[in-house]
């Protein structure tokens, strides 16, 4: 098959999910990630860079959807890179990061536990009491944006407020570029 970027559309099932929240589908024996893909889902996906052992690609549609698929809260998801798993049931997300912990504790430490505790979770939403916003003028809309860098690209996310953000800062990154707009 075509592995090439920018190749043909593809259907592929997604058989796993990155540690960075990608999902990892299989095609042709070779693994591929797609961003907002997953697992057990059947999507069509689109090849775009590759790199030397690394295959990556656009979701184009997802064919079959995961039970654990939800509609992402916040209206910035896709475009803001300040989250990846909002499209995941909020169990499967606490599953997925304990998985991620799991792995990485084997692989990295050797270590394996007898046992795990449950998963502690807290509020799904307004959680985040640390981040790392990025502000900038942007001369084509003519005035200043305060927000996360958008997913894979330098340029800032034109948002008003982040519903992971702990109130009350969720709601200020709007009055903050109107503040630093102003100075």
């Amino acid at each position: 098959r075509d592995m090439r970027a920018d190749g043909p559309t593809l259907t592929a099932r997604v058989v796993d999910l990155t540690h960075d929240c990608e999902g990892v589908a299989d095609v042709d024996g070779k693994r591929v990630f797609v961003p907002d893909a997953l697992p057990g889902e059947l999507v069509e996906l689109k090849l775009r860079k590759r790199r030397r052992k690394l295959q990556e690609a656009e979701l184009e549609r997802v064919v079959e959807p995961s039970p654990d698929r939800v509609a992402p809260k916040c209206e910035y998801f896709g475009r803001c890179g300040g989250c990846a798993l909002q499209h995941l049931a909020y169990p499967a997300q606490v599953e997925h990061k304990q998985r991620a912990v799991a792995q990485a504790l084997s692989r990295i430490a050797r270590v394996e536990p007898d046992a795990w505790l449950p998963a502690f979770a807290g509020e799904p939403w307004g959680y985040r009491r640390r981040a790392r916003l990025g502000v900038k003028y942007v001369h084509g809309k003519e005035r200043v944006l305060v927000g996360f860098r958008e997913r894979a690209a330098p340029y800032i996310t034109d948002m008003a407020r982040c519903p992971v953000l702990a109130p009350p800062l969720a709601e200020l990154i709007g009055p903050l570029a109107e503040l630093i707009a102003g100075t």
